[in-house]
């Protein structure tokens, strides 16, 4: 993983199975980028990826930004194969999860009731940042394009906000999944800690993989509990160390 550069946000510190997955991550060789202390999280991912592309641009070797929400669990190769798909198709990647409420944390990225897709004709989406692989051209491509702002005195790219626009609401993460061109949702399921993680089904990753036949947006059936994967056992934690 020498040519990553592991980027996380947080204002309450990392669960402790996320905490080891970071470790085990820069034990590989990624570098990480670090920021805490902000309670306001489009800030926070301004500030983060801002830093990211001084990283890129100091250390032309790193040729992923993988981003890593301090709430998630997942095998280290899962990581390492959406970093893979990110490079190969030079398109922002996501792996699959779910939200508290049980549903994905995607949406299918519509412009005027029309699905929005790759020149492939591969599904794009517009996701949570839970994880979220952005090719080194790409994110620098946006770093340029994108409008600037200061604070305290450090010149930052506006890479994404929270408002109002045409009579919805954009948080942080759809409006930087809209700023990167859209986002191709992988089939690789990883755990998000709410109490217990929450990950996506079987069903529903082959789904995603054929783009035929996906749930309805508003579908909480294609989530399986910890107690229903494992029932009567102790659930397994992620690989993060070897």
């Amino acid at each position: 993983m020498q040519n990553l550069i592991l980027v996380t946000s947080s204002n309450r510190g990392a669960e402790k199975h996320t905490a080891r997955l970071f470790a085990a991550l820069e034990a590989r060789g990624a570098a990480h980028v670090k920021q805490d202390g902000s309670p306001d999280v489009a800030f926070a991912r301004c500030m983060a990826l801002t830093a990211a592309c001084g990283v890129l641009r100091a250390r032309p070797e790193r040729s992923v930004v993988v981003m890593m929400d301090d709430d998630m669990v997942c095998p280290l190769e899962t990581v390492d194969e959406l970093a893979r798909r990110a490079i190969d198709s030079g398109k922002a990647c996501s792996a699959v999860y779910a939200t508290q409420s049980g549903h994905l944390a995607a949406t299918r990225w519509k412009v005027n009731g029309e699905q929005r897709r790759d020149v492939d004709g591969r599904m794009l989406w517009l996701v949570g940042l839970g994880l979220v692989a952005i090719p080194r051209e790409l994110l620098l491509e946006a770093d340029e394009a994108l409008p600037k702002f200061t604070y305290r005195g450090q010149v930052l790219t506006a890479f994404c906000g929270s408002f109002a626009e045409d009579g919805e609401w954009w948080g942080e993460d759809y409006d930087l999944s809209r700023n990167l061109g859209g986002v191709r949702l992988e089939p690789l399921g990883v755990g998000h800690i709410k109490k217990t993680p929450l990950w996506p089904d079987e069903e529903t990753l082959q789904l995603i993989a054929s783009e035929s036949g996906l749930p309805p947006e508003d579908d909480a059936s294609h989530v399986r509990h910890l107690d229903e994967m494992f029932p009567g056992e102790e659930a397994p934690l992620p690989r993060v160390s070897g």
